[in-house]
């Protein structure tokens, strides 16, 4: 049975995640609070340490700052948590998987496109142009120094996740249904088109990866998988 390395597990996607997958692999969650192994993600020495001695096959990076409006708070600051956390600890994980021979597989976002394509859907080819928010630029930034250590990893490209278990942050789709059964307007946009993902169909995926070992770029729920 493969052993995986997971943080961000007590998440939207993370928690659905390990719940549903740790019947056909071992897992083994590390971050600051309610994981098998307590770390401070936000200190690179402790995050190496951590990677270089674990006896698992892969890391599974679900750990984000994904408010995108709270995340403007900190817009520019190179030394806040949310740069840290979405732009940093990739990269120290990717060097980390790199130098212990793991392959390193990281949660992603479709905002790591501005949304000006017009031909068509954006493919895993397209080069990340960023919409201007921190949270865009900084899951950007994550994702490039992935590609720059240049060791075995996946990018998993997912879009407004939803899930009907989950009840400590409110997804899309409950979002929606709450402000209806309260009788109160839910206030979109008409000039974007979007692909919410079910988090079980993001587990079902990453599982198609990692039993096949799978590298590059992948975009759920718009992959072939």
């Amino acid at each position: 049975m493969k052993k995986l390395l997971v943080t961000g597990s007590t998440g939207l996607v993370g928690s659905r995640f390990v719940e549903l997958i740790k019947n056909n692999f071992s897992v083994v969650t590390i971050g600051r609070n309610n994981a098998d192994i307590k770390i401070n993600l936000t200190n690179k020495e402790e995050v190496s340490k951590t990677i270089q001695s674990s006896d698992t096959n892969a890391v599974i990076n679900f750990a984000a700052f994904t408010n995108v409006d709270e995340a403007e708070k900190e817009k520019n600051d190179r030394d806040g948590e949310i740069y840290t956390i979405n732009a940093l600890l990739p990269t120290w994980l990717a060097e980390a998987c790199k130098s212990s021979g793991k392959i390193l597989y990281h949660i992603s976002t479709d905002y790591v496109f501005n949304g000006k394509k017009e031909d068509s859907p954006y493919t895993e080819e397209d080069i990340p142009n960023p919409v201007d928010s921190w949270y865009a630029i900084t899951k950007a930034e994550g994702e490039m120094g992935i590609i720059q250590i240049k060791g075995k990893f996946s990018i998993i490209r997912i879009s407004y996740p939803y899930s009907g278990v989950y009840r400590k942050k409110l997804d899309i789709a409950r979002a929606v249904v709450e402000k209806l059964n309260n009788k109160e307007p839910y206030w979109g946009v008409e000039d974007q088109k979007i692909k919410p993902t079910s988090v079980d169909d993001i587990t079902k995926a990453l599982a198609f990866l990692l039993q096949r070992e799978a590298t590059g770029i992948y975009h759920e729920p718009v992959s072939k998988l």
